[in-house]
């Protein structure tokens, strides 16, 4: 196995320095989201009732939902969220969250407590930023495309 391998396999969410989540309530409008969404840079919101995670909605979400009908901004978030989303702890690897978003094709996935209270986020960047923290010599020596074969050397 390889050391790369091995680092996901045995690196922790606790391990990332992840954010506090952006929570919303069900009730709130997309409108009212995408504008808290856009102030905390945020690519979702977790919504969140009585302390339970109960959806999340994501630019993706947005984009593809909302876009062109106008007349959804002012809907409750509870209509257009993804609910029950899947979610992690902070006791499964970055190897679960890749394995996770790639078989889901999530771009981000709730991080919940033992009682289902979202504790954090954890977009697919943080993943890379890991990788390329710690792997920057095999990341950085890596041609733009794998099957790229350059003829003669660029530059002037």
């Amino acid at each position: 196995m390889s050391s790369f391998h091995t680092a996901l396999l045995e690196t922790k969410i606790r391990h990332l320095n992840l954010p506090s989540p952006t929570t919303i309530g069900p009730s709130t409008t997309v409108e009212e989201a995408i504008k808290h969404m856009r102030g905390v840079r945020c690519a979702c919101a977790l919504v969140v009732e009585d302390g339970k995670l109960v959806g999340i909605l994501t630019e993706r979400d947005v984009l593809n939902k909302v876009i062109g009908q106008a007349e959804l901004l002012e809907r409750p978030v509870r209509e257009l969220m993804t609910p029950n989303p899947v979610t992690l702890t902070t006791d499964h690897s970055l190897d679960d969250a890749i394995h996770l978003m790639s078989e889901g094709g999530y771009r981000n996935v709730p991080i919940v407590d033992k009682e289902g209270r979202p504790i954090a986020s954890l977009p697919a960047s943080e993943i890379v930023k890991f990788i390329v923290a710690h792997f920057p010599r095999d990341i950085y020596n890596l041609p733009p495309r794998l099957e790229q074969h350059m003829a003669t050397p660029e530059g002037a």
